[in-house]
């Protein structure tokens, strides 16, 4: 995430619904879904999910990352 005033929880918030619009919007466009609310939302909450798992499995691999990086700093 780059440098803003804001906390990480309200730019995760803002990310997460700028994608699940953006994808939702092109999604209708293109045809991919109807403009029922059933199916909007189904679309929508897949999304989440997709996107949940993406920026969960970049959390841990930064998480990992970090760890070595502070096992490297104590060895020296």
């Amino acid at each position: 995430m780059y440098y803003t005033k804001i906390s990480e929880a309200l730019a995760a918030v803002i990310q997460f619904g700028a994608g699940i619009t953006a994808f939702t919007a092109i999604a209708l466009f293109n045809g991919w879904i109807t403009i029922e609310p059933v199916d909007i939302l189904f679309y929508a909450g897949a999304i989440f999910v997709i996107m949940f798992i993406i920026f969960l499995a970049f959390y841990l691999l930064s998480l990992l990352d970090s760890r070595k990086i502070n096992e490297k700093l104590k060895e020296k």
